[in-house]
This record gives C-alpha cells, structure tokens and sequence, in this order.
C-alpha cells in the first residue's frame, strides 16, 4: 500500500477495502496486482515504437554513407 504520508489514510483504506474484496471472491491480491503489471508492460511492449525498435535491431541494416548511396 505505501508509506504514510506518501499515501494518505484514504488511499490505504481504499487499497484494504480493495484486498479484502479481492479476496472474498478467492483471488490473492498480490498475485491480481502482479497480473496487472504484467498487463501493464506487455501492452508497454507492443507500441509501434517498441516492435520497430525490435525489428530495426534484430535486422542491423548496414549503414552506408549518401555517398556510397550516390555511387550506385
């Protein structure tokens, strides 16, 4: 939940009431956070950005010089 005053009495009650929901339906809280964070970064993963990234490296295109592109 966090250290008091980074997190206030408010949002510490709101995390319990949320574990103890949780677990009255026979999920682990830390293991439901846990599969959110997962979430969280495989959705991070699959921006266009990261997959080109990937992509671009795995590739290792050799790169030349206008001039070597210039003397085709």
């Amino acid at each position: 939940m966090g250290q008091y005053p980074t997190v206030s009495l408010l949002e510490a009650r709101r995390a319990r009431d949320e574990a103890k929901r949780l677990l009255a339906k026979g999920i682990d809280p830390s293991t439901a956070r846990k599969a959110e964070k997962r979430v969280r970064v495989m959705t991070a993963r699959n921006t266009f950005e990261a997959v080109a990234n990937e992509w671009f490296e795995t590739t290792k295109f050799p790169l030349r010089t206008i001039a070597e592109l210039d003397a085709r």
